[in-house]
């Protein structure tokens, strides 16, 4: 008779770490040793008493393409240590990234289909990101540009995931470039997008920062109710 004593196990398996609920000890062949998956037993399998442990990995800071074969864990928040710019500039690059990879991996007609009754979709959030990078960075900071850009999140017909995507991509590294030039954060801008005076560099990172987050808790939604994909 299996003992009734019991044990928490994590197994490996693939290249992936399955954290397994209470495990009969005499069920296991070495319980003092670390196991394969193919040695939990098979009612403990088909129970559907595992589940994936997300790997969280720190954000590096890059914009690199993620597609629907690159294995993904959850992208934990940046671990950095410097100085004020760098700091709000490498979380505003981790909140960028979370919303890209959300649009990523779907057919265009779903990428671009709403979800909610307001009319967003998931290309629509990357669309309307990109315009607001433009306007709050370039057009208002910079004073580049005769009029701020559309930031609508309707998607245009014809539009692809590819090209709204890369659209998001230049407009962030635009705005990392005025960023980068800017050797004070609390210096105000050349105009604004509100009825005020124009914002420091300070103010317009932390808006970003907090319009991305907002958008990218959004998109967390938005991709769950499509496929039931969720993480970050």
């Amino acid at each position: 008779m299996t003992p009734t004593t019991s044990r928490r196990v994590t197994v490996r398996a693939d290249q992936r770490l399955w954290r397994v609920g209470v495990c009969p000890i005499g069920a296991l062949s070495s319980p003092d040793r670390g196991i394969t998956f193919a040695e939990v037993p098979h009612a403990v399998r088909t129970a559907g008493k595992y589940r994936p442990r997300r790997v969280r990995r720190p954000y590096d800071g890059s914009m690199t393409e993620v597609t629907r074969s690159t294995p993904r864990g959850d992208l934990r928040p940046p671990e950095v240590d410097a100085d004020e710019s760098t700091t709000l500039r490498t979380f505003l690059g981790y909140l960028r990234e979370a919303v890209i990879a959300k649009a990523l991996g779907l057919p265009e007609t779903v990428a671009r289909r709403p979800r909610v009754p307001s009319g967003t979709s998931l290309l629509g959030l990357v669309k309307h990101l990109a315009a607001v990078e433009h306007n709050w960075f370039v057009w208002a900071y910079a004073g580049v540009g005769d009029a701020p850009a559309d930031d609508t999140v309707t998607v245009a017909e014809g539009e692809t995931v590819a090209e709204v995507v890369a659209a998001y991509r230049a407009a962030a590294r635009l705005s990392d470039e005025v960023v980068a030039a800017c050797d004070d954060l609390g210096r105000p801008g050349v105009r604004s997008l509100r009825e005020t005076a124009p914002p420091t560099m300070r103010w317009i990172l932390v808006h970003m920062i907090e319009e991305t987050a907002r958008h990218a808790g959004h998109a967390d939604v938005l991709r769950e109710l499509t496929d039931g994909r969720v993480g970050r």
